[in-house]
């Protein structure tokens, strides 16, 4: 039975269940297929869509790429062999065995509904991060774009969700040598009680100092927080868009308790 995500309480215990969540990278050969097809990147008429395009002409590596208009997905109708690259605002789509509804994200999918804020129905969502829309203020823009195309980037660079994984057990020991920053007002939980938790470094800073490194690639981790009207994402990811853990889940638990689950659970890759 597919899985309603926004509906179901959803929380991630383990590393290895965060792919098809709210981050995610579809299988190794449905990745294969996606570098031999390339994708087209929707630009939309907005400060939005013109900092997407800056950013994946200069950042995108994963696939070959071209772009199109909001006005031109309506030709690619149902068209399954051609992929989308872009933020995707309503619609309902598979990602792996979970059944998504009403979930923003961005991300890459294909057999898509050309409607008002066009829809992705049925599937695949190649891969994709739930995003927050209109809920990133035009200050911090420019960074959060720069953030997600760099780690959509990198899980298609993973080759699948498993090498995704293999490589977090390979490396995700490593995590603990880097400083992590955090926006202030995003991480609940104290520093202190963090340290208990998880023995590398987290720095609570203030989103101009987490922009400014994310702009100019400091050698620091970070601390994504991204939250909808349904649900929420946490993740740490690396300064080249790599995502060492996630956790998503409905927006009726307990914040400052989840995060300090994470932090326990990155501890101990």
């Amino acid at each position: 039975m597919k899985k309603i995500i926004v509906l179901t309480l959803i929380i991630v215990s383990s590393f290895i269940n965060t792919q098809a969540q709210g981050l995610y990278v579809t299988t190794a050969k449905k990745i294969e297929l996606l570098k031999q097809n390339g994708v087209k990147v929707v630009i939309a008429d907005n400060k939005f869509g013109q900092l997407l395009k800056k950013t994946i002409t200069e950042h995108w590596k994963a696939t070959k790429y071209e772009f199109i208009t909001e006005k031109e997905v309506k030709e690619f109708e149902n068209k399954k062999e051609v992929n989308l690259l872009g933020y995707f605002k309503n619609g309902e789509f598979e990602s792996g065995k979970h059944y998504l509804y009403g979930v923003p994200f961005f991300g890459i999918t294909n057999k898509y509904i050309a409607e008002k804020d066009y829809k992705v129905r049925d599937k695949d969502a190649y891969a994709y991060i739930l995003y927050p829309g209109d809920g990133v203020t035009e200050a911090n823009l420019e960074s959060t774009v720069l953030l997600y195309v760099k780690t959509l980037n990198s899980l298609v660079n993973t080759g699948g969700g498993k090498a995704w994984m293999a490589q977090i057990k390979k490396n995700g020991s490593a995590v603990k040598k880097k400083k992590i920053y955090a926006v202030k007002e995003d991480l609940e939980p104290s520093t202190t009680d963090i340290k208990k938790k998880y023995s590398g470094i987290v720095k609570k800073v203030e989103r101009d100092i987490y922009n400014s490194a994310i702009m100019n690639t400091e050698d620091v981790h970070f601390f994504l927080d991204v939250r909808t009207k349904s649900c929420y994402l946490f993740a740490v990811i690396d300064k080249d868009g790599f995502p060492y853990y996630t956790m998503f889940g409905s927006t009726m638990t307990l914040t400052k308790a989840y995060q300090l689950a994470l932090f326990n659970a990155l501890g101990k890759l």
